[in-house]
């Protein structure tokens, strides 16, 4: 995966904090509620990021910032040409300023809330639902939907897609991971996410449970 990451270090000002315990992993908090992980052995993190890096073409805009992974990620992807992150933390963002700043000078970041930006882009990649709890995949979804008409895009993605597809794709429901997908795609009129197979959508889903044995061969000739 990555050799250079963003610099995780053990930070605390106003009600964000960034702790990193004896094994080099680190968490972030705000108002001490876990925003996210990282674990620098396995990485997991960024391939549960995977897709975002894969479908990434153009102008992408990124929403929530975190350990500026994915972000540190997409500027090395050379089919990107501008990455703009929508960010409400403001600590966070002054945190990356002053340890972080050879990724800052490369990105553009707009400090407000993602559900009172409107814009477009190429590329919309969604991550950002503090407060938001996954067990409630309806109104996970409900919000997806409320950033996606706001902002206008080719094609968009969200974390943790994988997750909820995996939800749903249970024996007693006799669906397709492509089924639970169109079924998705249609109810909540996210007509901009990209046409993809079932083989795409298990190695996607594989991907992000670190499944990396099942290969990606398929995406790669997408």
């Amino acid at each position: 995966m990555q050799e250079n990451i963003p610099n995780i270090i053990n930070y605390k000002f106003n009600n964000l904090e960034i702790k990193i315990n004896n094994n080099g992993c680190a968490t972030l908090l705000y108002n001490n509620e876990q925003w996210m992980t990282w674990n620098p052995h396995t990485q997991e993190q960024l391939l549960e990021l995977y897709s975002h890096y894969f479908l990434a073409k153009g102008h992408c805009i990124c929403t929530g910032m975190g350990f500026l992974l994915r972000e540190n990620w997409l500027l090395e992807k050379k089919e990107v040409t501008k990455i703009t992150v929508i960010e409400i933390n403001k600590d966070l963002i002054n945190y990356h300023k002053k340890f972080n700043k050879n990724i800052i000078d490369k990105i553009e970041i707009i400090n407000c809330n993602v559900y009172d930006y409107k814009g477009e882009c190429d590329t919309l990649l969604i991550d950002n639902f503090e407060g938001i709890s996954i067990n409630n995949i309806e109104k996970y979804l409900l919000s997806v939907k409320e950033i996606n008409k706001n902002i206008r895009s080719n094609v968009m993605w969200f974390w943790p897609f994988e997750s909820i597809l995996n939800t749903y794709n249970k024996p007693y429901i006799n669906m397709t991971l492509k089924e639970i997908y169109e079924n998705i795609k249609k109810c909540y009129e996210l007509d901009n996410l990209p046409n993809l197979s079932e083989k795409q959508l298990f190695d996607f889903c594989a991907t992000f449970y670190n499944d990396m044995r099942q290969g990606l061969t398929e995406l790669n000739n997408m």
